[in-house]
């Protein structure tokens, strides 16, 4: 599936995780800094952009780097990390409404009434950031909806929806975490579970791509 030279970049993703799990433990800022953009870099390099799917999963993946890089820095640009992965959620939701348009009315009660609940718990901590985390909530909350929607488009798209779900989790422990109580060994088990869910939307374009040029 995978070409030399790509294994040789998914190595590096590998080992830019391991050291940002090193500075993580270590509580090395350097590290952390270096590393942390470093797996995503290598997924955008093998994105295939000559499809509407693959070119606004690039987008997605790009402003993804951007976000963490910024909530990396220094949680004062929480915010501004926030927006950019909201960016990238609205490239990801553009992605798989190209691949299908139906409602999917189903999933859509059961991520409204998650969304609501975790909303609930949050809100009295929120702030000013009260209007744009809900805004964040409903729009992850639609890229859930969307992947859910375009789920059998290929042998590949299962990895989108899969992938979507595991990013709702981690950002749901990074809210709860921030704004309701401190929870232990949080961090790793975000970017973990965070990891797992790009590389998964990655894995649905790259599949795709490959179905493409076989056809």
């Amino acid at each position: 599936m995978y070409k030399q030279s790509e294994k040789i970049r998914l190595i590096v993703a590998a080992i830019a995780i391991i050291t940002f799990f090193i500075g993580l433990y270590t509580d090395n800022y350097i590290m952390r800094m270096i590393a942390k953009p470093i797996p995503l870099l290598m997924l955008i390099s093998m994105v295939k952009r000559d499809t509407h799917y693959g070119k606004f999963i690039f987008l997605g993946l790009i402003f993804s780097v951007m976000g963490d890089v910024l909530l990396e820095a220094s949680p004062e640009l929480f915010a501004f990390g926030l927006i950019s992965f909201l960016i990238a959620h609205i490239n990801y939701i553009i992605a798989f409404f190209g691949r299908e348009k139906k409602a999917s009315l189903g999933i859509t009660a059961l991520l409204f009434v998650y969304g609501g609940v975790l909303y609930y718990i949050l809100y009295p901590t929120l702030g000013k950031l009260a209007i744009p985390v809900l805004f964040y909530v409903i729009v992850i909350l639609s890229m859930v909806w969307r992947a859910f929607a375009q789920r059998k488009f290929d042998s590949f798209a299962l990895f989108a929806l899969v992938g979507s779900l595991f990013f709702v989790f981690s950002d749901s422990l990074i809210a709860l975490n921030k704004f309701y109580m401190p929870i232990d060994y949080s961090r790793p088990v975000i970017m973990a579970t965070y990891w797992t869910a790009q590389f998964l939307i990655f894995s649905s374009a790259f599949g795709s791509a490959l179905i493409i040029k076989e056809k």
